[in-house]
């Protein structure tokens, strides 16, 4: 009891000193992690308002690196380690409260996803779901089924794990990122390929539901804003058209 105590004394203390600043100090996000861990969510919310970004990126670390190469969504093969970053993130989640999730992407594109995460957190946009996705042992159908938003992992384009050259996905390089995948499935529309299959529901993107990514929302705005293209922009037509409403990517050559 004495030492949950002296913590949390430590807690209201840094949290005095940066709602009381006029500007944010470099603790501001570690203060928003513990807000969120003990369900302060009203400070959460204020620290937010002040400025303090949902998210923080860090090298990859050598626990970290032996989890991912062992459950398969990082191979040398795709890119170095040392051109990743673990991201993590709060975020607004379906409960309508904060929660905290991570994320690896490319070290080039971290402070373009840092701004795109706090521009979705200040809107309250929600996701469902964000964890690495070698918690499903590097599925993409797995973690899309749970409707979990993910971004690192090295593996070939929908459509090409059988052809003798496929094109690597940039999901591989940590350039791309997923939203909400049941919300947001991938569609073949003249296949009746619907990835994940429980995305059916959202095929009809005339009603808006919770978690939908609609052009012009707090979701696509922030993503597009930063110079990602999105995949619901894609061509559908017949006979091999297709869209991902899940999916944001960006080009390394262009930044």
């Amino acid at each position: 009891m004495f030492f949950r105590e002296k913590v949390m004394k430590k807690y209201y203390f840094v949290l005095a000193l940066v709602l009381s600043s006029t500007s944010i100090l470099g603790d501001g996000f570690e203060l928003l992690l513990e807000s969120v861990q003990i369900w302060d969510f009203d400070t959460a919310a204020e620290l937010i308002k002040k400025g303090v970004p949902a998210a923080r990126a860090r090298d990859v670390s050598s626990h970290l690196e032996k989890y991912i190469t062992e459950k398969g969504s990082y191979k040398p093969k795709c890119i170095s380690l040392e051109e990743l970053a673990l991201l993590t993130i709060v975020y607004w989640d379906f409960d309508d409260k904060f929660a905290i999730g991570e994320m690896i992407v490319n070290k080039k594109i971290v402070q373009k996803c840092i701004n795109a995460f706090t521009k979705m957190l200040k809107a309250r946009y929600p996701i469902k779901k964000i964890v690495l996705i070698d918690e499903y042992d590097a599925s993409d159908d797995r973690s899309m089924e749970d409707d979990n938003s993910s971004a690192l992992c090295c593996r070939v384009i929908t459509g090409h794990e059988k052809k003798k050259n496929p094109t690597w996905s940039k999901h591989s390089y940590g350039t791309a990122i997923d939203i909400n995948p049941v919300e947001n499935p991938y569609e073949k529309p003249y296949k009746g390929l619907v990835l994940p299959a429980n995305g059916k529901d959202y095929t009809d993107r005339s009603i808006v539901k919770k978690g939908m990514i609609i052009a012009g929302d707090a979701c696509h705005k922030a993503f597009t804003e930063e110079g990602f293209e999105w995949g619901g922009d894609w061509d559908p037509s017949p006979p091999n058209g297709r869209v991902d409403y899940q999916h944001f990517d960006i080009d390394l050559e262009n930044l």
